[in-house]
């Protein structure tokens, strides 16, 4: 994880310092050339390795990686842990929608069918999307290709990283297995507890009773 290395980028959340998941990484949607792809491979391999032998690993990757490498659908709180302002920009567009006539939205709300990606690009979420201004009665539909194409925004890198991971250990067989179990098993547990900490710490010179 390192902003020096185009893999992994901070997630919006991370950049702005707010939301859910500040700490949190993605895979960058702007690393498209074959030796990227094989880089996200050997990412792939890399967890798939820390997976099948327990040696964790610190990668602090967001939750839509890990729910699609179980096959497990992201939802709209998924990309709210990732990008809250884009969360908070589709439901304050809803709540301008209730509240507006269709003639009032076309002035009040400037919109094309376009979205933010992670890495700050903006590209469009249907053809000639650019030039397109979203209708009134179109904001449900434009919401849910916004929320399509940001959860689906680095499928290229992520399905270069699951070969690799297949590579080491089938994806297939952790459909059996929650995305936090895979998760918790490749990174281990965010805290820990004092117990644990004194099962795992040596002393020289003293013993644990010593004040």
């Amino acid at each position: 994880q390192s902003q020096y290395l185009p893999l992994l980028i901070p997630t919006q959340n991370n950049k702005n310092d707010h939301g859910f998941g500040r700490d949190l990484w993605t895979l960058n949607p702007a690393s498209t050339s074959p030796i990227h792809l094989e880089m996200f491979k050997f990412l792939g391999a890399m967890i798939g390795m820390a997976f099948r032998s327990g040696q964790v690993i610190d990668l602090k990757l967001c939750s839509i990686f890990w729910k699609k490498l179980v096959n497990e659908s992201p939802t709209l709180e998924d990309l709210d842990f990732t990008d809250a302002y884009a969360v908070q920009f589709i439901k304050d567009v809803e709540n301008v929608k209730l509240g507006i006539s269709k003639e009032e939205f076309k002035y009040a709300m400037e919109l094309t069918w376009t979205t933010q990606l992670s890495n700050g690009e903006t590209v469009p979420v249907c053809e000639g999307g650019e030039e397109k201004p979203v209708q009134y009665e179109e904001v449900d539909d434009y919401h849910k290709k916004v929320i399509e194409t940001r959860i689906h925004e680095s499928d290229k890198q992520f399905n270069a990283v699951k070969q690799g991971f297949d590579l080491i250990f089938p994806t297939s067989c952790l459909s059996i297995l929650s995305w936090r179990e895979v998760e918790l098993r490749v990174v281990g547990p965010s805290t820990i507890s004092v117990e644990d900490l004194k099962s795992i710490t040596y002393y020289s010179n003293c013993c644990p009773d010593n004040e």
